[in-house]
């Protein structure tokens, strides 16, 4: 009994493990675990040019999450990361997000999105910004906040604010 009780908590561990860092590439997936306190330049991705880089927290939340968005050509890296002591500006790495083959007229977007016309910060979306208010996604993901990673997300009923886009 004891046995199995072991193994089905290795097998759940395991499961956990593997969910971490599904949508990171080779390159970016080491990324995930790593401290870092200026997310500006984050180690491991030298060639990528910082975008943006925002809290994803409410100002009474126990812990400060923050994304971050890093662009190589086509290629955009979204990392989700969390200060668990505010007291420092350490930043620990949640997980990896590779988004590849975004096209010239295509925007990432975070924190702007929504489903069903209710806000939820937690959406990564790709858009095509146009001159309305929101416009609807194509591709989408979700950072789960309790599992501390990515999952897959319909695009349906996801929209954008087009807020900043030319």
């Amino acid at each position: 009994m004891k046995s199995l009780l072991l193994a089905a908590l290795l097998l759940i561990t395991i499961d956990k493990a593997s969910a971490q860092g599904q949508f990171a590439g080779a390159k970016t997936k080491p990324l995930i675990g790593k401290k870092f306190n200026n997310d500006r330049v984050l180690p491991g991705l030298p060639d990528y040019e910082y975008r943006e880089a925002t809290i994803a927290s409410g100002d009474n939340d126990p812990e400060q999450f923050s994304v971050a968005v890093f662009q190589k050509g086509p290629t955009y890296v979204v990392i989700f990361t969390v200060n668990e002591d505010t007291t420092t500006d350490d930043y620990t790495v949640l997980d990896v997000l590779v988004i590849k083959q975004v096209k010239k007229t295509e925007a990432v977007k975070v924190l702007l999105c929504r489903r069903n016309k209710t806000s939820n910060i937690e959406i990564v979306a790709v858009t095509q910004p146009g001159k309305a208010e929101y416009s609807p996604a194509s591709r989408a993901w979700r950072f789960n906040r309790d599992k501390r990673r990515f999952e897959s997300a319909s695009a349906s009923g996801v929209d954008c604010m087009n807020e900043g886009d030319d």
